[in-house]
């Protein structure tokens, strides 16, 4: 088989156990629910963890700058 083929292969088995899983039964419907929901949500997990990294960035900017002004002392 050359390499083509395999890739599709591949991904037809993987469509096949994410798909069929959840119809044949293999899957909870309240963990599909799970996911639906969090899926719904990026948004608002987002937003608090992107002001958490600029706050982490500024106190390294606070750092550097403490870090020049005693070695220029």
């Amino acid at each position: 088989m050359n390499t083509k083929k395999r890739v599709y292969v591949f991904a037809l088995s993987i469509y096949g156990l994410v798909i069929f899983s959840k119809a044949l039964g293999h899957i909870d419907e309240a963990v599909s629910d799970l996911f639906d929901r969090l899926d719904k949500r990026v948004m608002p997990i987002l937003v608090p963890l992107l002001r958490i990294w600029g706050a982490i960035a500024y106190a390294h900017l606070l750092v550097l700058r403490s870090y020049r002004s005693r070695k220029s002392k």
